[in-house]
């Protein structure tokens, strides 16, 4: 750690600690470190995911009742669920398509990212449930979403979920997904514990 890093904050009052994240390698790692205007940057002390969770819930103040369709919720940013198969609207670029009968799919929200799962059963799915890819990579990257002339949710918390599907579902694709290409990308399980 050869970078400084001034004490001095925008409100009233001072560093006395904070979370960081270094790239060691291919790995990520989180610390909290101390702060004091002698010493700088001390005492570092490894953060596992258990603890991160924690963190993130001792900020909350908000009680949310959950969604009958949730399947996982760790924290305000970590946190799935399922939608079952309808017929939407759809934007393809160079289409004149307008609907699109979408299959049941997993939603997981991770740090603002992302990742979804196609299922070929309209009913909850369990963890062993396999997923699949019907988009290409142009839109999702492995089970990552990409987002074009949408906005993600600025908030966070399962009262953005209706956010998060418009902005999948209202995104515009580069072609039109494929029902017939149903690509593996693991478990529902594996999706939602990211």
């Amino acid at each position: 750690m050869k970078k400084n890093v001034d004490s001095t904050v925008s409100f009233e009052g001072s560093v006395t600690s904070a979370l960081m994240f270094f790239k060691v390698g291919s790995q990520d790692v989180a610390l909290m470190m101390k702060w004091c205007d002698e010493q700088g940057w001390h005492s570092p002390k490894p953060i596992d995911h258990d603890e991160m969770v924690a963190i993130a819930n001792s900020t909350s103040k908000n009680t949310e009742f959950l969604p009958d369709r949730m399947l996982t919720y760790n924290s305000e940013i970590n946190f799935s669920w399922w939608v079952p198969a309808k017929r939407r609207k759809i934007n393809v670029k160079k289409s004149t398509r307008k609907e699109f009968y979408y299959p049941a799919m997993v939603f997981h929200v991770l740090c603002g990212m992302l990742y979804v799962g196609c299922l070929k059963n309209n009913r909850r799915p369990t963890p062993e449930t396999e997923t699949y890819s019907i988009f290409g990579k142009m839109d999702v990257h492995q089970t990552r979403a990409a987002f074009c002339q949408t906005r993600k949710p600025e908030g966070v918390g399962v009262s953005t979920i209706p956010q998060w599907e418009d902005a999948f579902y209202k995104s515009t694709y580069n072609k039109l997904p494929n029902l017939k290409e149903w690509k593996p990308n693991g478990t529902v399980g594996s999706i939602c514990t990211k």
